[in-house]
């Protein structure tokens, strides 16, 4: 198998959570919509047979890589702290978020060699308060999101080149007419 039938296959397990996703307006969608709409674009060229150029195989192959760390993570949240009620799992959206986020920034400090123990502490705090207010289903307090927003502030170098993956995706799929 390779991995546009691989990506094939995670988008029909994984269909349920989508929809459910997209028909109840989750803002977890603003983080995955421009990534699946990327990857479906390229999985069609696939399967029409269509030349897939290195530079798309090197998108599908970061897009995918994100769609399914961020599934993995939104199914956890979904299925096992929220029992599959999607209105539960939207009113704690901004943390799954940031959750997101987190993964994100952490993953560009990783690539771009700038991870230092105390930032991935930082990093480590912030998820750990995320994980806490979802666990136990804690209220949303404006004092979570703003230690949340803090930390991503101080992780980041003063003078940086960082994009969330969504908000390159969104580029992408602009650059590709996608939609």
């Amino acid at each position: 198998m390779n991995m546009y039938d691989d990506y094939n296959k995670y988008i029909i397990e994984n269909e349920e959570l989508l929809n459910y996703l997209k028909n109840s307006n989750s803002s977890v969608m603003y983080c995955l919509m421009d990534v699946l709409e990327v990857l479906d674009y390229i999985y069609k060229k696939y399967v029409d047979k269509v030349k897939i150029d290195n530079e798309l195989e090197e998108i599908f192959e970061i897009g995918f890589g994100y769609l399914s760390n961020c599934l993995i993570d939104i199914n956890t949240y979904y299925k096992d702290y929220f029992g599959k009620d999607i209105i539960l799992f939207n009113k704690y959206s901004t943390l799954i978020i940031y959750s997101i986020m987190l993964d994100d920034v952490k993953g560009y400090l990783l690539s771009e060699e700038r991870l230092t123990d105390e930032r991935s502490e930082m990093l480590d705090k912030a998820s750990k308060l995320i994980e806490s207010t979802l666990i136990n289903l804690k209220e949303v307090e404006g004092n979570v999101v703003a230690e949340i927003e803090d930390i991503l502030e101080m992780v980041l170098p003063k003078k940086h080149k960082y994009k969330p993956v969504y908000q390159v995706f969104a580029m992408i799929a602009e650059e590709l007419g996608v939609y």
